[in-house]
């Protein structure tokens, strides 16, 4: 159902119902219902502990086929370290995307760094594959020598 149409949609769409009620939680709960009788309701599984090659999840151990730690670095020691300094230095959060805040400085250390792994003139890094769908952004220009 959420496939063929989006979630606000359906909240919207009720049969030409009058929308004074939308937050009666008995509507909600039918909702929630027909998912589940539709076999389409998903509740997320909970995570136990550190992302590693076998984890605990939803209090079972079994091997993590699913994470993004592929090289096996979420806990490595250094990293961990580093990622303790940069909390010091910097606290929690770059306080806003890109376009409205700017970069930070670490950021644009690490594409200078990247540049000159890379041997490339220039490297912008994105943390996420929808950023890069996104943002319209060109890198800097830096002579790399």
């Amino acid at each position: 159902m959420f496939v063929e149409r989006g979630i606000a949609e359906i909240i919207l769409d009720r049969g030409g119902e009058n929308m004074s009620n939308v937050h009666e939680l008995q509507y909600l709960q039918e909702k929630v219902q027909g998912l589940k009788d539709q076999g389409v309701y998903r509740k997320l599984p909970v995570m136990e502990g550190p992302n590693e090659a076998e984890i605990i999840l939803n209090g079972k151990k079994v091997i993590n086929l699913s994470s993004s730690n592929y090289l096996g670095f979420a806990n490595h020691p250094r990293i961990k370290k580093a990622a303790m300094e940069a909390l010091e230095k910097y606290g929690v959060g770059a306080g806003a995307v890109r376009t409205i805040i700017g970069n930070m400085d670490i950021h644009e250390k690490l594409d200078e760094v990247l540049a000159e792994f890379k041997r490339e003139e220039a490297v912008m890094h994105f943390n996420q594959v929808l950023t890069v769908m996104q943002e319209p952004y060109r890198p800097s220009r830096k002579k790399v020598t």
